[in-house]
């Protein structure tokens, strides 16, 4: 739920914004972006297709505008997604950790060096990729231009610490980080940023209890 709402909120914008600072000026552009955004999106998401829902969204029709081949913006966008449920917190973590009663918090931790290996290879692939084939890069962004990208999108890098370490720390349950990450991201969109609407948030809502029945279903048939 706190995947779905991320896109209604605004939050998704704004992790783009940042990673668009931070890595769109080296070869591979928007392509760089969109694999840093997914890095940044994993920790709050948990799920390969919110992410790459979220992010295909907003960077494969602006890759495709800056003359990025179509199935190359589709692949770069599905491969950043993969890291979605290695890096904390990871939907499939939670499954395995109900399945098999094993801790959910070493999980998480288990999952993350993993998660930065895949992102430090697929970002040094898609650079060579880009490079070689000459594919458009940003224009380099400005100090000014990247601590407003940052200050308007610190919320929203706070909510991976926000989840993932109040289960670390045993703080909260994996099931209460989850109503965290919830009500946080809703406190964004609705008081802070006020890009959202109750109809939003409703669909939103549809979409996760059509994700999370499937989900349920396959506990169910495990046990």
């Amino acid at each position: 739920f706190a995947g779905e709402l991320m896109n209604v909120c605004g939050v998704t914008q704004r992790l783009v914004r940042v990673a668009a600072a931070l890595v769109g000026h080296i070869y591979g552009g928007l392509a760089n972006v969109g694999v840093v955004a997914n890095l940044l999106m994993s920790g709050i998401s948990g799920s390969a297709v919110a992410d790459a829902a979220a992010t295909g969204a907003v960077l494969v029709p602006a890759m495709k505008a800056r003359r990025f081949p179509p199935d190359f913006a589709a692949a770069v966008i599905a491969a950043a997604a993969t890291v979605g449920p290695i890096i904390p917190p990871s939907i499939p973590f939670l499954l395995l950790g109900s399945i098999i009663n094993v801790s959910v918090g070493q999980l998480f931790l288990a999952g993350l060096i993993p998660g930065l290996l895949m992102f430090i290879v697929m970002f040094i692939v898609t650079w060579w990729i880009c490079r070689r084939r000459d594919y458009p890069r940003e224009p380099r962004a400005t100090g000014a231009e990247r601590r407003a990208a940052a200050w308007d999108g610190v919320l929203a890098l706070a909510a991976p610490v926000v989840i993932v370490g109040s289960i670390v720390w045993g703080i909260a349950t994996a099931t209460e980080a989850a109503a965290i990450a919830v009500v946080y991201t809703a406190f964004l969109g609705i008081v802070v940023y006020r890009s959202t609407s109750t109809r939003a948030i409703l669909e939103a809502a549809g979409t996760t209890a059509l994700a999370s029945s499937v989900v349920m279903l396959t506990i169910a048939t495990s046990q």
